[in-house]
This record gives structure tokens, sequence and C-alpha cells, in this order.
């Protein structure tokens, strides 16, 4: 065959291997840009969530705000390692008793309403006010303090003052749910201010966390009840912090920055 005819063939067996080097390039691109994929997406996976607040040394995802309140927040889960224990004082011991005494009390209060009313925030703040009590449980526990509270008995207090504000307020709730929903801010009002005594009294920076956290909650909850007032044409008057106090608290949003994953302040009814 003369060059000139086997040129055309040259050049089409040129063809054919660069076609095929051309598709094998196209797929060790793919594969290459597969596996980066996949490892970006992995590496997203173990990655912080980037608007999450980190407790504890710990990460907390940041919810939905329409998440249920059900998770406990990992924010209550254990203490900072390099938190140095200092040993209680009488007023820290006793704040730690009390608190946890009134988390409880609160607890009870709206367990019973949600009973009474079937209203779905006493249920949503019920599990909320469980943790506050098992958290200041574990700094009980922490600074070996004897707990003589029994968590599981409803009503049932060792500080008479509790106790009476139990029978108070489940009588001033039984009697509609506006009613129930102002207990509610006199418990969330009490509470609020019973925790600034307490942070202003610790040195602990463990117990002043937890107290803040707490607190943070608390100012969920009120929140939560006057928004059920307000849907059912009630104004609220704050009766235990100054008016401009429960202002401030109440303009500010819902705090859903330190809730645990799948969970999220509670919402009124």
């Amino acid at each position: 065959m003369d060059e000139w005819e086997q040129e055309p063939q040259r050049r089409s067996q040129l063809k054919r291997k660069r076609s095929i080097s051309g598709v094998a390039g196209v797929l060790a691109l793919l594969l290459v840009g597969g596996i980066a994929v996949l490892n970006a997406y992995l590496m997203a996976e173990k990655a912080p969530n980037p608007l999450a607040l980190v407790y504890n040394g710990e990460m907390v995802a940041t919810p939905s705000p329409n998440a249920p309140d059900a998770a406990q927040p990992a924010a209550f889960q254990q203490p900072l390692a390099s938190s140095p224990q200092i040993p209680l004082n009488q007023v820290e011991t006793e704040h730690l008793l009390f608190m946890r005494e009134e988390e409880k009390m609160a607890r009870d209060v709206y367990q019973r309403l949600f009973q009474r009313w079937g209203v779905s925030v006493f249920a949503s703040i019920t599990r909320s006010e469980q943790r506050h009590v098992d958290a200041v449980g574990r700094q009980i526990q922490r600074y070996g303090v004897p707990d003589p509270m029994n968590p599981d008995i409803p009503g049932q207090f060792k500080d008479p003052r509790l106790a009476d504000l139990y029978k108070k307020l489940i009588a001033r709730g039984d009697r509609s749910i506006e009613s129930a929903l102002r207990v509610g801010g006199v418990i969330e009002e009490t509470d609020i201010r019973d925790l600034d005594n307490a942070i202003a009294q610790t040195r602990q920076p463990e117990i002043v966390r937890v107290y803040t956290l707490i607190q943070r909650g608390s100012f969920n909850h009120l929140r939560a009840f006057v928004h059920g007032l307000e849907l059912r044409g009630v104004a609220y008057a704050p009766s235990i912090l100054d008016s401009q106090r429960v202002k401030q608290i109440l303009q500010q949003p819902m705090d859903t920055g330190f809730f645990g994953r799948n969970s999220a302040a509670p919402t009124a009814p």
C-alpha cells in the first residue's frame, strides 16, 4: 500500500487512540471528583455545626424552631473537666438543694396543670423542668452533698415554703386555663429571681454555668406562657420581678441556641 493510501488509516487509528484516551481521562476525573465529594461529605458529617454552641466540651446542634422539646440538652450532661472543685460553702450548698426542689416544684405544677387542661405548653415545659431537676442533681452528686429530695413523688417537698407554694399554685391553676398560664408566669418569675440570687452567691464556675442555662430556659418559659395569654386576649402583669426586667425578657426572641439535637424552645398553645 502506498504511503498516501496508508495516511487515512493512520489518522483513523490516531483518532481512536485519542478518543479512548479522552474517555479514560473523563472517567478518571469523575472518579477523583466523586472521591473528593464523598470525602467532603464525610468531613462535613464529622465537622461541628458552625451555628452550634459549645457547652461543657460538647457540641449542641442548633435546632429547628419547630422541633419538639424532648431531647436532653448536652449542655447539662457533663461538668467542665478543667473546672476546679472548690469545696462548697454553706450558702452554696443551701442554694443547690433549694434550686433542685424549686425546679421539681415547677415540674410537678406543670404536670398537674397539663393533666387538668391538656394544654401542650405545660407538657413541653414539664420535660424541660425535669432536665433542670437532673442538672442540679448532678451538681449535688458531683460535690458529694447528701440529697434528701425524692424526685419521683409529685407534690412532696422538704422545704415547707415550696410545699405551701405548690398547694397555692395548684389551687389557682385549677380555676381556668388563663389562671394556669398566669401560674406558669409566676413560677418562672420566681425561678429567675432565685437563680439571680444563687448565681450572685456562688464561687463555683460550673454551678454558675448550670444556673445560667436553667435561667435561659426560664426566660423561654415565661415568653411561652405570656404568649399563650396574649393568644387568648389576656394581658400579663408581672408579680415577682420588676416590670422593666420582664419587659426586657419578653422583647427578646426565643432562645434556641442551647437545646439538644431535635429539641427546641417550648411553643405556646
